[in-house]
């Protein structure tokens, strides 16, 4: 069991190293895999954070935008006891960083950033909400007229996107 799990460690080691880096290439989905996977082979997002302090994020707009997004696959998909929380103080200083700084890609990750600290935050606060959920179609009820009044008995429908007669939305699926 121990063996299992050094190696499924050292597969993720690894798989860390060669999705985050500096080349303008998209993150290989069998390395991604690898990272969610072994998030939940020990439980939780070890592994993944204390490799990821050692990053040189500040070096390079590309790899942190890469970290931003291997974060958010982790948090869509990871474990959920990611863990999170103690290093949404580091994203956000990175976030501030790239947003001061006049690069080609500094404003996208500072955005990525914000957007990542917000959907952590608001997971901590909602834990009724998991942050894996996903909806095919959703009816969003805003309010029914009551039994006693004249008109219609039936629950008024307001849509969210992309027409606003639409009372049907729909979701878009990891």
């Amino acid at each position: 069991m121990l063996y299992q799990i050094s190696i499924s460690s050292a597969l993720q080691l690894q798989s860390i190293t060669k999705s985050i880096t500096s080349a303008e290439a998209p993150v290989k989905e069998k390395y991604g895999r690898n990272i969610i996977l072994g998030t939940h082979k020990e439980g939780g997002a070890v592994t993944f954070w204390s490799h990821a302090v050692s990053l040189p994020l500040s070096s390079n707009a590309i790899l942190s935008w890469k970290f931003c997004h291997v974060v958010h696959k982790l948090l869509r998909d990871g474990h959920p006891n990611v863990d999170s929380r103690g290093h949404t103080a580091s994203i956000r200083q990175m976030g501030t960083l790239w947003g001061n700084l006049h690069d080609r890609y500094g404003h996208i990750v500072a955005l990525y950033a914000k957007l990542l600290c917000i959907k952590i935050d608001f997971h901590l606060k909602v834990s009724l909400i998991v942050p894996s959920i996903t909806f095919e179609y959703i009816y969003i009820c805003v309010g029914s007229v009551p039994s006693g009044t004249a008109g219609s008995r039936r629950p008024r429908l307001r849509s969210a996107l992309p027409f606003p007669g639409q009372a049907l939305v729909q979701a878009t699926q990891p």
